[in-house]
């Protein structure tokens, strides 16, 4: 997976980790299969990219903890997992 490659699918999921994950949907992004972007995006990246989706979501999930005063519920809703 070339970098310019690597930024588009990791900047896609920046903005989209509230929606389900699909290894699919990223592969039919970059025209590969999906068992290929799943092994090319660990070798580049040095993690899968479901657990690459999972960090980004807790972070967002982190920073809403400290920064506002949702509750638990209403932040694991708005990072996209529907059991808090």
């Amino acid at each position: 997976m070339r970098t310019d490659y690597k930024k588009l699918i990791t900047d896609y999921m920046e903005h989209s980790y509230f929606e389900p994950y699909d290894a699919q949907r990223f592969s039919k992004m970059l025209n590969i299969s999906e068992s290929r972007f799943n092994h090319l995006f660990k070798e580049q990246t040095g993690i899968s990219p479901k657990g690459y989706y999972s960090n980004i979501r807790i972070d967002n999930a982190c920073r809403l903890l400290e920064s506002t005063s949702l509750k638990i519920n209403e932040i694991s809703a708005r990072v996209g997992y529907d059991d808090p």
